[in-house]
């Protein structure tokens, strides 16, 4: 064999020999072609290419020789050999190839399994046909009897791939066999094949640990121990859980975390390792052997928690109360009411809050006598614990919302919440009680709690004082759309001050309160339905229109007068509704709708000229009503009116003018006194008088000799209340007419002017005054 590999490449040529050639390329002879055989066993990986590819070249010449190359004692030589005889599909090497598939060394096995596959050769053999299928990577075939030796084999190859996969065919297998080889392969020098397998090994609850876990518990690789120690813990057994708990004392946390773990699915088995945990120097392990202990919920586990209540660690105890209080065992009531009041704040905590969960008379007892002692912290503590107690606690808790520290009382309220609705009857009576922090606190919980029976108390403390009353609200909007219908009963409520509030949290809760309050709108009292129609108009919510216009035809003039003001509040939105009412609803419904669109303000003077040009008679009232109500900016458009071809119509726009009493209706009143309807000239000369202007005086006396006499006497009445000197030659002539009742309002309206010109004062001011 030549030494160095550059020499070994440098003779590589001196192999052929120029006489013997094919198609004219140089061929070795058969001394040549050993030559090259023996460079497939060079260690140089370039020299054995180099060698693999020059004897695909040579061909079948070469194929006898690498057959017997299969038998050749060096590793290297038969891989190589068999990579050529695949290469060249030579069919008469199958039966040497398919020797070398069982070959001791995982290179051979493969080449000589992967060149069977070239040449679609598998063998039939099944025991041979396992070896072929892990040569070519087939894992998933190896099952059975014959697949345990190629997988035995590959778990020694060189490879590490290779043994991955045959620990995880041996995995997936789990038979007892498979079980037994994964054992063997623990000692693997790849940490995660060793991993792989410790997790492969399956632990049988109360069984003896196989060796090879109990020995991967002590591996170098965390990971490995961390394996190891979560497959002792299910085992559970005594040996098993030593493990377990000397791991705790591991200085990776990774470890440490699986030992915790294992320690906490601990069974009623592992009692007495776990006991032996309790005498352990450090703190930690005890604290976990504690938990353990707590989770096997076995009878034998309690001598020794009660125990650990006096450990030197504060810890330790603070975990044997919370452990005691989980098993719910009495038999610890008087240790645990000792740590209660003698240890520290954190296993006070404990301690209480596991005498709250163990319950009983004297348990709970002891902790609502806590609830009155001097010291705070022991109050607020045991105020805590109370919640876990049940029906026995509540009376207690309720009395302590009236504690003079707020952390106490916020203890007491989280307690009481957490009892939930047995708590309610006692947090009524609180809420009645009179005491403003007893009463405000249970009101906060009732709200939390909720329900109908929490939610009629609230609405009815909403007659109370002050801050009670504020917290009731506020309950009651928490609760949302479950305080809606005892909120819409108390809009109903003799009380003004609870309508006020109801009707306000109402608002505050939103839409999900309008469709209750729609109907109550329909079917509540008369109280109710306005302050119904008061939070609807509030809420603004489309949905609201409909019932709210239907409202504006309510026999009670305050719900009308209130829906009219909700619509009005919704703007745009209501503006179809109310004029659809305007002209078609009844007399009061008219009347409401006019009022509301009045308070639109400027926006709402056409609609309502609209309704007083085309309505009937109650809707040109209303809108008459409500145009006196807009006033000056209505002027203009009742004064077009007074051109209207509709008599009716001019009069009623002749009335709101006189009620506007604007001075800018003068003119167009004075042109009115000539309408050809004499209840127009009537209600002109009227409105003539309301305003007082002079310019009307001589338009007015005109009408002293008009053939209606009440239109005359309108005229009269219109020049007393104006009370201008140059009336009266015109008056005079009226002391003359065939009426009576003109002929004294003509006396009265000289009198007037001749009071006037003396400057007496017929009321004793000392002056007169025009109407």
């Amino acid at each position: 064999m030549l030494g160095l590999p550059v020499l070994r490449r440098a003779c590589c040529g001196g192999v052929v020999t120029l006489a013997d050639s094919v198609d004219g390329a140089n061929v070795p002879d058969e001394q040549g072609v050993a030559r090259l055989i023996q460079l497939l066993g060079d260690r140089d990986p370039a020299r054995r290419t180099q060698a693999i590819e020059r004897l695909t070249e040579v061909g079948s010449d070469a194929a006898e020789q690498l057959c017997q190359a299969m038998e050749n004692t060096n590793w290297r030589i038969r891989e190589g050999a068999a990579r050529v005889l695949g290469a060249l599909q030579y069919r008469a090497a199958t039966e040497v190839l398919t020797s070398a598939v069982r070959d001791p060394v995982g290179d051979v096995r493969r080449a000589a399994a992967r060149a069977l596959q070239t040449m679609n050769a598998a063998p039939e053999d099944p025991a041979l046909h396992a070896w072929y299928a892990a040569g070519i990577g087939e894992w998933a075939a190896l099952g059975g009897e014959d697949g345990l030796p190629p997988l035995r084999a590959a778990l020694s190859d060189w490879d590490a791939d290779v043994r991955r996969q045959a620990v995880e065919v041996l995995v997936a297998r789990g038979d007892p066999k498979a079980v037994e080889l994964l054992c063997t392969a623990i000692g693997d020098s790849d940490e995660e094949i060793r991993r792989r397998v410790t997790e492969g090994i399956p632990a049988v609850p109360g069984q003896k640990p196989p060796d090879a876990i109990l020995g991967a518990a002590s591996d170098p690789c965390p990971r490995v121990r961390a394996a190891a120690i979560r497959s002792l813990g299910i085992s559970g057994t005594k040996v098993a859980m030593d493990a377990v708990v000397a791991a705790l004392r591991d200085e990776e946390p990774e470890v440490r975390d699986a030992a915790a773990e294992a320690m906490a699915r601990a069974s009623a088995d592992s009692v007495a390792a776990l006991v032996k945990a309790l005498r352990d120097r450090n703190a930690q392990v005890r604290r976990m052997a504690v938990r353990a202990l707590a989770a096997t919920r076995a009878p034998a586990a309690l001598e020794p928690l009660c125990a650990a209540l006096k450990d030197r660690d504060r810890r330790v105890r603070t975990e044997a109360a919370e452990a005691l209080g989980d098993m719910g065992d009495q038999r610890a009531t008087k240790l645990l009411i000792a740590a209660f009041h003698r240890d520290a704040d954190d296993v006070r905590g404990a301690a209480a809050a596991a005498l709250a969960k163990i319950g009983g008379p004297t348990a709970v007892g002891a902790l609502c006598v806590a609830l009155k002692s001097r010291d705070r912290p022991t109050r607020r503590v045991a105020a805590e614990a109370l919640g876990l107690a049940g029906a026995l606690a509540v009376a207690p808790l309720c009395e302590t919302l009236a504690d003079p520290d707020e952390a106490v009382r916020s203890a007491a309220a989280a307690a009481l919440l957490r009892l939930g609705t047995a708590a309610v009857p006692a947090l009524i009576d609180a809420l009645a009680s009179g005491n403003a922090l007893q009463a405000t606190r249970a009101a906060g919980i009732l709200g939390r709690i909720g329900g109908p029976v929490a939610a009629r108390a609230l609405c009815s403390a909403l007659a109370a004082d002050g801050d009670v009353r504020h917290a009731a609200r506020n309950a009651l909007v928490q609760m949302g759309t479950a305080a809606v219908p005892a909120l819409c009963v108390a809009l109903g409520h003799a009380s003004e001050a609870v309508v006020d509030e109801a009707a306000r949290a109402l608002s505050e809760i939103g839409d999900a309160s309008v469709q209750a309050l729609c109907q109550t709108l329909a079917d509540g009292g008369a109280q109710a339905r306005a302050a119904a129609a008061r939070v609807l108009g509030e809420l603004a919510d489309a949905a609201a229109v409909e019932p709210l216009q239907r409202a504006l035809g309510d026999p009670d003039p305050d719900v009308r007068q209130s829906a009219a003001a909700a619509l009005a509040a919704m703007g745009h939105a209501a503006a179809p509704a109310l004029q659809q009412a305007l002209e078609e609803g009844d007399w009061a419904t008219k009347e409401a709708a006019a009022s509301a669109i009045a308070s639109v303000g400027n926006h709402a003077v056409q609609p309502l000229c609209d309704a007083l040009r085309s309505g009937d008679a109650d809707a040109r009232e209303a809108a008459c009503q409500a145009l006196v109500r807009i006033g000056e900016p209505a002027v203009d458009c009742l004064c077009q009116l007074l051109g209207s071809e509709k008599g009716p119509v001019r009069a009623v726009a002749a009335q709101a003018l006189g009620l506007i009493g604007s001075a800018r209706a003068v003119g167009p009143l004075c042109a009115a006194l000539e309408d050809e309807d004499p209840d127009v000239r009537w209600v002109a000369a009227g409105a003539l008088g309301r305003i007082a202007s002079e310019e009307g005086v001589g338009p007015l006396t005109s009408l002293i000799d008009d053939e209606n006499a009440d239109v005359r006497l309108a005229a009269v009445e219109a020049l007393g209340r104006i009370c201008c000197p140059d009336s009266a030659a015109a008056l005079t002539r009226a002391l003359a007419d065939e009426r009576w009742h003109v002929r004294q309002a003509a006396q009265e309206a000289l009198q007037r002017i001749q009071m006037l010109k003396r400057g007496e004062n017929n009321n004793g001011t000392g002056s007169i005054t025009r109407e």
